[in-house]
């Protein structure tokens, strides 16, 4: 059952970029596409991201949305993994073990956890998921679909790419983080060279800006290409 969900999940999403986005430009957006790009470029995140729709795979949206930005050294999560992998805190010495007991006191639950036990449990599969990265490295959700941490994974009926660590595009190309904050702390405590990302929104004049390369996309190999602007 949980395939056929993926399955059509996928279909639905790409089927929905191309109505609200995708006929709208010349250069593919490509929903589920990877790229593959260094974690040390995506440093930032917007303080407030525009609401899309759920049939809205990877949108194009103009506005301020990628003008201010905060620092994600500065999140909570990278904070407490710096603290819990490089400096050898306890977890529950940890902000992030705070914040998710602040997260269940104040809604009930917070990624599937409603108790301290499960917090305790969590935080043990996360030991697991550092270690693994730092000994087999980093690897795509496809790759590890049947072999990844299962109960690290609250999102099971999503098609892997879905599930890969996200950035938004800026007006000028610029990578800010989006989603998946615990697997991009790793990495970049680690200091792994490249990973996968999926691209969620990108600005309408980054999108314009591809249109314009994609025109001539045959000179694309005489420069230094962004790695978003890579067809196929």
């Amino acid at each position: 059952m949980g395939s056929m969900i993926r399955k059509i999940r996928y279909y639905i999403d790409h089927f929905g970029s191309w109505i609200y986005d995708d006929r709208k430009y010349i250069s593919p957006i490509q929903p589920y596409k990877l790229i593959y790009i260094s974690p040390s470029r995506i440093n930032f995140c917007p303080v407030s991201t525009p609401s899309t729709s759920v049939f809205r795979p990877s949108p194009v949206i103009d506005g301020g949305w990628d003008q201010q930005l905060r620092d994600f050294h500065q999140d909570v999560v990278y904070i407490s993994f710096r603290d819990r992998f490089i400096n050898g805190k306890p977890w529950r010495d940890t902000e992030y073990y705070q914040f998710m007991h602040d997260q269940i006191r104040e809604n009930g639950s917070y990624k599937l956890l409603e108790n301290e036990t499960q917090i305790n449990q969590r935080c043990s599969e996360l030991d697991k998921l550092y270690d693994r990265i730092k000994r087999t490295g980093y690897h795509s959700q496809s790759e590890l679909d049947k072999n990844k941490i299962k109960q690290l994974d609250t999102e099971k009926t999503l098609p892997p790419e879905r599930k890969e660590i996200t950035v938004h595009i800026g007006r000028d190309g610029e990578f800010l983080w989006a989603g998946g904050a615990h697997r991009l702390s790793i990495v970049k405590l680690l200091n792994i060279k490249s990973i996968p990302v999926r691209v969620c929104i990108r600005h309408t004049k980054w999108q314009e800006h591809r249109d314009a390369v994609y025109k001539n996309k045959e000179e694309i190999d005489k420069i230094d290409p962004h790695p978003d602007i890579q067809f196929e």
